[in-house]
């Protein structure tokens, strides 16, 4: 698990940067969300400006992240500044071949003018007339990219440099031009193989569509909506059923104009005297999931902290994270954090949250949000909608059952989250995994009597020795932490969801040696 747990340090930076584009599109909408106005509203054009430029700027720095992954893995893989010149060089390539090579009859949001990409096709010969732009590859181009471009710089550390035929160019040159080689056919084969994938997730949007009133079809929904939006894609399915006809229709009785799609049936809806039954389903669980659930989540994770110091430190931080969820917009970055520190957590939390599309449908439970104009910017389920629709007559079920399945989400999710990393975070299928692995952590630190005081957090055990000397650097390369960081603290072995089961096991151990025979 060494090189798994190693991309935490990956994308610890990204997810910062993630996490605040989604903590700025988030409060922006303590302005700009009409619904807000019920508890207090401004005409400020300085306050509204603000805002504006919040959420602007969070929608940038969300839409950035696949690209600053790839940075953050190229740089950190091979430390250095020129790997990451080359694959941010060659990402622009690749996007540049899926625009001019790709069919342009795809859905709408199969495109994304990735980078700023775009260009109009009546000044090709070769492409139709109109804007083209790349075809949305999401985190699957990124790896793509990311591959190729270590590939092509380990291939040309074995180039030789400033030849005859070359004389200026050298290794790094080497690298770029093989790179940008590589990525360009990727680009061209993704532009051929890429629309036949998107084809067939509408195939699978169609299946769902033919029945949204079944709850097993709302089931498949909420599956391939999580999964669709961790890698980047999340806009082809939310598009789909929250605009078109596949999230329903409904005619408006007095202008008889036809509306498409379920929160655009809602937003439309909410301007009228009432809401019909329906319109909500692919809203409703985000209720659940933001307020109760990754909230419950994050407060087991603050209790696996045994240090006091760092438990202040990551309290003030999930404090805030807790906040954000509760304006509705910290599932992205929350769920690619959960699927690198626990992966089962995570799975059981997609499939937790499509159980909630599928019993909300059963359960006839529809209620939706004040869309915010934007796909990237959409923040569903959060707390002052459900404020502000609490006050219908009409909604008034829906929202008991919310906060009985909420209490129940939020206990759930408190309660696996902390049985987890006290029991199955290491030897869920082989119990002696946690003994050899707590083993060769007594042997790494120096052995038992060379511990003085150990703290375990959700991804760290940190350990201060007695004699620095005992330390086994052989023992650590059998445990295989991502790092081993020295600090005033102590020893940080960085070694994932572990730490809070062998921390236990070593305590454990150091009582026994105490007792007397």
């Amino acid at each position: 698990m060494r090189k798994w747990y190693s991309f935490l340090e990956i994308v610890h930076t990204p997810l910062k940067v993630c996490f605040l584009g989604c903590a700025l599109i988030a409060l922006s909408g303590l302005v700009l969300n009409p619904n807000v106005s019920l508890f207090f509203s401004t005409n400020n054009t300085i306050v509204i400006a603000i805002a504006e430029i919040c959420k602007y700027l969070g929608g940038v720095l969300v839409n950035f992240f696949p690209v600053m992954l790839l940075l953050a893995f190229l740089g950190k893989r091979d430390h250095g500044n020129i790997i990451m010149f080359i694959g941010f060089i060659s990402y622009l390539a690749f996007n540049v071949m899926t625009m001019f090579f790709a069919k342009s009859d795809l859905v709408s949001t199969a495109y994304s003018s990735i980078l700023g990409l775009s260009v109009n096709g009546s000044n090709f010969q070769s492409l139709s007339a109109g804007t083209h732009t790349p075809l949305q590859t999401g985190l699957v181009g990124v790896v793509t990219v990311a591959l190729l471009t270590r590939h092509s710089y380990f291939v040309s550390r074995s180039k030789s440099p400033y030849t005859l035929l070359f004389p200026y160019i050298d290794k790094d040159t080497w690298a770029l031009i093989l790179s940008i080689i590589y990525c360009s056919l990727a680009g061209i084969v993704f532009a051929y193989i890429w629309p036949t994938v998107i084809n067939s997730l509408f195939g699978l949007f169609n299946f769902i569509a033919t029945d949204i009133t079944n709850p097993m079809n709302m089931f498949v929904y909420g599956l391939l909506e999580r999964l669709l939006c961790d890698v980047g894609m999340g806009n082809l399915i939310r598009y789909a059923f929250w605009f078109t006809e596949m999230g329903g229709t409904w005619i408006q009785s007095l202008t008889g104009v036809s509306v498409s799609g379920d929160v655009s049936i809602w937003t439309a809806q909410s301007y009228t005297a009432g809401y019909s039954l329906g319109p909500g389903r692919f809203i409703s669980a985000y209720y659940v999931l933001n307020l109760f659930a990754i909230p419950g989540m994050l407060l087991a994770l603050s209790l696996s902290c045994s240090d006091t110091m760092e438990r202040r430190r990551f309290n003030r931080f999930f404090l805030w994270a807790i906040a954000i969820s509760l304006l509705g917009n910290t599932i992205y970055p929350f769920e690619i954090a959960m699927l690198i520190i626990s992966p089962l957590l995570y799975f059981f939390h997609i499939c937790f949250s499509a159980i909630l599309f599928g019993v909300f449908q059963a359960a006839e439970i529809y209620i939706g949000y004040a869309y915010s104009g934007q796909l990237v910017y959409a923040t569903p389920g959060n707390i002052f909608d459900l404020l502000y629709y609490s006050r219908s007559a009409v909604s008034s079920r829906t929202i008991q059952v919310i906060l009985i399945v909420g209490v129940f989400s939020f206990l759930l999710y408190f309660l696996i989250s902390k049985f987890y990393f006290k029991k199955c975070a290491v030897g869920l299928f082989d119990s002696s995994n946690l003994k050899n692995h707590t083993d060769l952590f007594i042997e790494s630190v120096g052995g038992l009597n060379n511990i003085k005081s150990l703290h375990s957090s959700p991804i760290k055990l940190t350990v201060q020795v007695g004699n620095n000397a005992l330390l086994n650097y052989n023992a650590m390369q059998k445990l295989r932490p991502s790092k081993v960081v020295e600090s005033h603290a102590g020893y940080s072995f960085y070694i994932g969801a572990q730490s809070l089961m062998i921390k236990n096991e070593v305590n454990k151990r150091k009582k026994a040696s105490k007792r007397p025979d």
